[in-house]
């Protein structure tokens, strides 16, 4: 995964995509957010095709676990915690009926909003971006969403983990 790191190298920053934040009337380019203390909460940049490469990693590892990497991987994909029933999620990218979220390790699992499947995802955004990556394991199915764009709380703008819902939502209800 030669293009996802926190550094960007000059061919890396040519490639680059500008972030954008919405205004009243427009939208206007933003400074990229870099997070020398704790990078991993949003300085990690990487491309679509990594993210793909990242994902079907993932979906083998949980059907053949047996190298020492995709062990790791499985190990990853299991539960670690529940979040209570009662408990209003920390996040409103997760709709109030849908409390049902377990963690793993690095992963977020829940049931998929109009169905019974569950998903295992991860999603982020700093100024002018936003990503969300989404595996139904049974399926073997992943679904990566990036947007130049920040993200919002639903029903105000564009969501990527709103998007990549509904686009599992129409492929898996077939």
């Amino acid at each position: 995964m030669a293009d996802t790191t926190i550094q960007l190298s000059p061919d890396q920053q040519q490639r680059l995509i500008p972030g954008y934040i919405p205004t009243r009337k427009s939208s206007k380019p933003i400074p990229n957010w870099d997070l020398p203390a704790i990078p991993g909460c949003g300085a990690l940049r990487s491309t679509l095709q990594n993210l793909l490469q990242f994902a079907t990693a993932n979906l083998q590892a949980s059907t053949s676990p047996a190298h020492s990497l995709a062990a790791a991987m499985t190990l990853c994909q299991q539960q670690q915690h529940s979040i209570q029933p009662d408990r209003k999620p920390d996040t409103d990218l997760i709709s109030s009926s849908n409390r049902e979220l377990a963690i793993g390790l690095s992963w977020f699992i829940r049931p998929l909003a109009d169905n019974d499947m569950t998903l295992h995802w991860h999603d982020g955004g700093t100024g002018g971006y936003q990503s969300s990556l989404a595996l139904h394991l049974p399926s073997q199915t992943a679904v990566v969403i990036l947007a130049n764009c920040p993200p919002v709380p639903p029903r105000k703008g564009f969501s990527a983990t709103a998007t990549g819902d509904a686009i599992f939502n129409h492929l898996l209800s077939k």
